[in-house]
């Protein structure tokens, strides 16, 4: 349960990630 938060915790990190550079690209 806690690996499965984990690996969630870091997909959902990496999603934000990628969200946070391409709102730098457009603007």
């Amino acid at each position: 349960m806690i690996l499965k938060k984990e690996i969630t915790g870091r997909v959902a990190s990496m999603k934000a990630l990628s969200v946070c550079k391409k709102g730098q690209s457009t603007s």
